[in-house]
């Protein structure tokens, strides 16, 4: 049975598997007005899940894409989006940590 704990890597909470180093996450510009991106660290390739929820805790979408080892960024139209505050979560395959945090989107 794997054991977790919680950390924070800057403005990030994340839920760290015990005896892993923590996914590093932040986006920008923030507030947002068209995109967002999203900035990462992974300790190694991964394919990552990105989830967006908006303040009510609705999932407005989820897509996977594949990263290599190292920083990593990832570029999402928000031009659609309302002015507002989003939660995404960051979800690497490889299991070794889930990044969650907010985004503000300006009108």
């Amino acid at each position: 049975m794997a054991v977790y704990r919680f950390a924070s890597c800057g403005s990030a909470s994340v839920i760290v598997p015990v005896g892993t180093a923590a996914a590093q996450s932040t986006s920008f510009p923030s507030p947002a007005r068209d995109h967002v991106t999203f900035a990462f660290q992974l300790e190694q390739a991964a394919d990552v899940r990105l989830e967006i929820y908006d303040e009510r805790g609705m999932r407005l979408s989820s897509e996977s894409r594949p990263f290599v080892a190292g920083a990593a960024n990832w570029r999402v139209d928000v031009s659609g989006y309302a002015a507002g505050v989003y939660l995404y979560r960051l979800v690497p395959s490889s299991g070794t940590a889930a990044a969650v945090s907010k985004f503000v989107v300006r009108p």
